[in-house]
């Protein structure tokens, strides 16, 4: 009975052993994330390199959802930030709702001057005439004068929508016809689902080649920029926000 019972006391402590080296384990792997989130903040985040940035984006609430970071880190650092929004996002009757809440959002991230559009028609089967893009996207740039650096969708457009894609297929097409100006083009890059849905740990990971421009933030603004969104705030998009690596990190490709 004795020997039983010290027994017992004995996998007692070997339980205890092993739960506290293994709690041990898990407090070291946290600090050693949290330390290489603090590096590559430190390291990575790309110093502003411009005086006037414009984002050309489709809808209301994808300077949340997707640009959050760059308009953050650009904001911070003082630089101007105008952007365009080439339609009211009137998909579901909302449009003139989701102006005012996109004026909001623009706020909270530190835009300096909101264009919001009625020229394009907001939905996945709408089509949008890529001269029409160009030619408005190359107006409004003309009638801001001082913009160095255009940000916008890549040709994936990040989450594939087809409205996405024709600002990018736009703005493309006025690059070409810019190409003597001396104006820079980043296209924020559309990565696989696993990346896309790897959160603040996207922060850790280098970017692939030399010719990315990369901006993280650790703020949550894109949480607190969507929330200006009421009439878009539902269930997914706020999981989207949480575990999207575009709340934390934008990359960009430089063409």
């Amino acid at each position: 009975s004795t020997q039983s019972t010290w027994g017992k006391k004995c996998d007692l402590r070997l339980v205890d052993t092993v739960v506290m080296a293994f709690l041990i384990l898990i407090s070291l792997l946290v600090c050693a994330l949290g330390v290489l989130v603090w590096r590559n903040l430190g390291t990575n985040i790309v110093q502003p390199f411009a005086r006037h940035v414009l984002v050309v984006i489709a809808h209301p609430d994808d300077e949340a959802m997707f640009f959050s970071p760059a308009l953050a880190t650009l904001s911070e650092a003082h630089v101007r930030v105008s952007l365009l929004c080439l339609s009211t996002g009137d998909f579901d009757g909302q449009g003139h709702r989701r102006k005012e809440e996109l004026r909001k959002s623009a706020r909270v991230l530190g835009i300096d001057n909101v264009e919001i559009l009625e020229s394009f028609a907001d939905g996945p089967n709408e089509i949008w005439d890529l001269a029409d893009v160009s030619s408005t996207v190359a107006r409004h740039l003309q009638s801001l004068r001082d913009v160095d650096t255009v940000m916008t969708f890549d040709s994936n457009g990040i989450s594939h929508h087809p409205n996405h894609i024709a600002v990018h297929n736009g703005v493309r097409r006025m690059q070409k016809a810019w190409s003597g100006q001396k104006i820079n083009f980043l296209f924020l890059r559309t990565v696989n689902w696993v990346l896309k849905y790897s959160s603040f740990l996207s922060i850790v990971l280098p970017p692939a080649n030399g010719h990315q421009l990369r901006f993280a933030s650790l703020s949550f603004v894109a949480l607190r920029a969507l929330w200006c969104h009421q009439s878009q705030f539902v269930w997914y998009r706020f999981l989207f926000v949480l575990f999207s690596r575009y709340a934390f990190v934008n990359t960009f490709d430089c063409e």
